[in-house]
C-alpha cells in the first residue's frame, strides 16, 4: 500500500550560498584547482569593474543634481527679480 512514486535522488550540485556562490561540488563538471582560481579572479575583476562603474554613474547623478539646482536658482532669483520690479 504505498502512495507515491519511488524515487532515488543523486547530489548533483553544492554551492556556496544561495545562487551565488562558487560551486563546491558538482557531479558533471570537474575542474582543476588553476581553473577555480582564474574563475575566483575573473569574478572578483568583473566585481571591481561593476563597482567602478557605480560610482561613476553616481557622481554622474550628483553632478547632474547639482546643474539642476544651479538653474532652479538662477529661475527663482529671476522670479524675484521681476517681482520686486513689478512692485516698484
Amino acid at each position: 500500500s504505498e502512495i507515491g512514486p519511488r524515487m532515488t535522488m543523486r547530489l548533483f550540485k553544492v554551492e556556496r550560498g544561495v545562487c551565488e556562490g562558487d560551486v563546491m561540488y558538482h557531479a558533471i563538471e570537474k575542474r582543476t584547482p588553476a581553473q577555480v582560481a582564474a574563475q575566483r579572479a575573473e569574478k572578483a575583476q568583473a566585481e571591481a569593474l561593476k563597482r567602478k562603474r557605480r560610482e561613476e554613474q553616481e557622481q554622474n547623478v550628483a553632478k547632474k543634481q547639482e546643474a539642476k539646482e544651479v538653474v532652479r536658482e538662477a529661475k527663482r532669483q529671476k522670479r524675484e527679480a521681476r517681482a520686486a520690479a513689478a512692485k516698484a
